[in-house]
């Protein structure tokens, strides 16, 4: 999906806008680090990770999070635990 990204829509994004990078593995997580660190992400925005439901365990990257010593928040995917994870449209 990297192919798909637009970095240039950043240019037009708020302080309030929140960016989240959805993560299915440490490759990911390193990915999304260094995207954060070239942007500067954190300081102009909330920075969400999701670990992929069903792929990746949400206390592993919690515990990366927490290693990483940088300000961003775990988000869970809540429709997957709300609903069946493969149900569409919630």
């Amino acid at each position: 999906m990297e192919k798909k990204n637009l970095w240039e829509i950043l240019d037009n994004t708020e302080s309030h806008d929140e960016i989240k990078f959805v993560i299915g593995d440490k490759l990911d997580f390193d990915w999304a680090i260094e995207k954060i660190n070239k942007y500067n992400l954190i300081r102009k925005h909330t920075v969400l990770l999701s670990p992929i439901h069903g792929q990746l365990d949400p206390q592993n990257l919690a515990k990366w999070i927490l290693e990483s010593g940088k300000e961003m928040r775990l988000q869970l995917q809540a429709h997957k635990y709300i609903w069946k994870p493969d149900t569409r449209g919630v």
